[in-house]
């Protein structure tokens, strides 16, 4: 029988599970941290600048050109929402026809997503400008000279004197 107590196992457990994630952390260089850290800085301080022009802005309307900007302002967030959802609802889209044509999936990246006409009309030349390609590749595979015929392609060989050896 083994003597383990449960503190054992429970400290043997703990050891293998700081191995793992010491083995799955990344480690970075000074010089890493520090591009890292200044972009976040950087990020932080863009954001921290445009929130103190919108307090000084705000701090000079009067409540009815607040409430019209916050009203503007707020609009503009719904659009550019309905923007985002229309563009995600057009790449669902997109998917789904260029899986129905055969197509990869993947060329949906390469689509314009302005409206589902423009969507149409890039699948559309996408997929005439694959079957040119592959026509183009398979013709130039069919390609090459001739099968070579014997020289007198008139007579039939006798294959009696064939078959006896007889010239």
């Amino acid at each position: 029988m083994e003597n383990t107590t449960n503190e054992e196992v429970v400290a043997q457990e703990e050891a293998s599970t700081q191995e793992k994630t010491t083995a799955e952390e990344k480690t970075f260089t000074q010089e890493q941290l520090n591009n890292i850290l200044a972009k976040e800085r950087k990020a932080w301080e863009k954001k921290a600048e445009a929130d103190k022009e919108e307090a000084k802005k705000l701090a000079r309307m009067n409540a009815e050109e607040k409430a019209n900007y916050e009203f503007e302002k707020r609009e503009q967030a719904l659009i550019a929402r309905e923007l985002e959802l229309q563009t995600k609802e057009l790449q669902a889209e997109a998917k789904n026809m260029l899986n129905e044509r055969g197509l990869p999936i993947e060329l949906h990246e390469l689509l314009p997503y302005k409206d589902a006409e423009s969507v149409k009309n890039g699948i559309d030349t996408l997929e005439k400008s694959i079957q040119q390609a592959v026509e183009k590749a398979v013709n130039e595979r069919m390609k090459g000279s001739a099968p070579q015929t014997a020289s007198n392609s008139h007579e039939q060989p006798n294959f009696f004197a064939v078959g006896a050896r007889i010239k």
